[in-house]
C-alpha cells in the first residue's frame, strides 16, 4: 500500500487519487491493458528507486473485470547489482581486448625476431663457411704442391681444424633452426 494507505483507503479509488500524476501517466496505459483483461508487468525508476510493476485485472465472482491493481516491487537492490556486473562484464572485455593486442603484438615481435634470426644465421653462415672452406682448399692445395714433411703436417692438422670448425658451425646452425 502506497504512502501509508490502508488497503480499504486505496480501493475504489482512482490512479489519480493514490499516485502522483508522473506516475499516473507511466501506469494509465498498463491500467487500461488490465481492465481489458491483460496482465502487464514492467520495469521503472522513480526518483532513485527502481521498480518492477505488475498490473493485474482484478474480478469478481463471476469473472467480470472489475478493477485493475498495481503490485509494485522495490527492485533496486537487484538493478543496482545488474548494474555492476554489467560494469564489471565490460571491464573484462576492455581487458581481455588488450590483452589480446598485447599478445598479438607480442607474437607479431616474435616472429619478426625469428625471421631476423633467420636472416642473421644464413648471413653469417655463409660469412663463415667461405672462408673456411677456401683455407681447407689452400692447405689442400699447398700439400698436394710439394712441401715438406713437417709442413704436410701442419697442413693436415689446418685442415683437420677447419673441418671440425665446419661441423661446429653447421651443429651450431641446426640447433638454432
Amino acid at each position: 500500500i502506497r504512502n501509508g494507505l490502508s488497503r480499504q483507503q486505496v480501493e475504489g479509488r482512482t490512479l489519480a487519487e493514490v499516485f502522483p500524476p508522473d506516475l499516473v501517466a507511466l501506469f494509465g496505459p498498463a491500467y487500461a491493458k488490465a481492465l481489458s483483461g491483460e496482465k502487464v508487468v514492467f520495469e521503472h525508476q522513480h526518483q532513485s528507486t527502481y521498480y518492477q510493476q505488475h498490473v493485474v485485472p482484478v474480478r469478481d465472482d463471476q469473472g467480470r473485470i472489475v478493477a485493475g491493481m498495481v503490485i509494485s516491487h522495490n527492485i533496486t537492490e537487484r538493478k543496482l547489482a545488474e548494474q555492476a556486473l554489467s560494469e564489471a562484464k565490460e571491464g573484462l572485455e576492455r581487458r581481455v581486448l588488450e590483452r589480446t593486442r598485447e599478445l598479438v603484438d607480442a607474437r607479431n615481435q616474435a616472429e619478426a625476431a625469428n625471421i631476423a634470426k633467420s636472416a642473421f644465421l644464413a648471413n653469417m653462415s655463409h660469412e663463415i663457411r667461405t672462408p673456411l672452406n677456401a683455407i681447407n682448399g689452400m692447405c689442400f692445395l699447398t700439400r698436394r704442391a710439394g712441401v715438406t714433411p713437417q709442413q704436410a703436417q701442419y697442413l693436415v692438422q689446418a685442415e683437420a681444424a677447419g673441418e671440425h670448425l665446419l661441423r661446429v658451425i653447421s651443429d651450431i646452425l641446426d640447433i638454432s633452426r
